[in-house]
Formats: C-alpha cells, sequence, structure tokens
C-alpha cells in the first residue's frame, strides 16, 4: 500500500523546503554544511529542499534555538528569517532580562499555536503503515 499526501500537505513540504533552501544559502552553507548540522545525510536534505519529504519539527527546532531561526518565517513566511531573540540574548549586546522573558512567553505561545495549526491542517496525523 503507498502512502499518498493531499496537495495541501505537498504544497507545506515544497514551501518549507524552499524556505530552508533559502536560509541554508544566507548562512553560506552548503548541502554538506547543513546536513552534518542536523545530523542526517545530503541526499535527506535536497529531499526536505525539494519538498518530496516533510521536514521534522526537531529539525527546524535545532536550527531556531541554535542558529536563530525564526518560527514565523519558516512556517508562514511572516516576518524576518532570523529570530529576535538573537538580538536581544545576553552577550549579543542588549542583557534585558525582562524583555528575554517576554519573548520567552511569547515563543512557548507561537509553539503552541503552531502545534494546533499543524494539527488542525493534518501535518500530525500519524501516517498509515504498508502491510
Amino acid at each position: 500500500m503507498q502512502i499518498t499526501i493531499s496537495e495541501t500537505e505537498r504544497m507545506h513540504y515544497v514551501q518549507q523546503g524552499q524556505r530552508l533552501r533559502i536560509y541554508r544559502k544566507s548562512k553560506n552553507w552548503t548541502q554538506q554544511d547543513l546536513a552534518a548540522i542536523l545530523n542526517k545525510t545530503q541526499g535527506t536534505l535536497y529531499k526536505y529542499e525539494t519538498g518530496l519529504t516533510d521536514i521534522p519539527s526537531a529539525d527546524i527546532r535545532k536550527l531556531h534555538n541554535e542558529y536563530g531561526l525564526s518560527y514565523s518565517w519558516f512556517y508562514d513566511n511572516v516576518g524576518d528569517m532570523e529570530n529576535i531573540k538573537n538580538i536581544i540574548a545576553p552577550g549579543k549586546g542588549n542583557t534585558d532580562k525582562n524583555l528575554l522573558a517576554m519573548y520567552e512567553q511569547l515563543e512557548a505561545r507561537f509553539n503552541k499555536l503552531e502545534r494546533d495549526y499543524r494539527k488542525l491542517i493534518g501535518l500530525n496525523k500519524p501516517k498509515k503503515q504498508s502491510v
């Protein structure tokens, strides 16, 4: 039994793959560089960038936490590619703890909204296993 995905899911895969490629190029990384960061093969990264497969949220989370990839830009093409946390984080010039705490609260709310949105459009449904 072959697993099929909807046109909506396919469109999401392609759009997110395009944004991953744009992000990678903005960092001057090769596919091999990003594959090593994500502990994936270059072939897997190619599938991500061309929309052949969904990009695991754990990979996006890693890029967000370690390199500042903005969730809102990646998932919805809204705002800047880089996360504001990179600008306000301690060691980056501005150490206002209240501002950082506010950011973390907003980030937690956004993460919940993202999970709810992905459930709503059916991206987190378990895939059927072939028998």
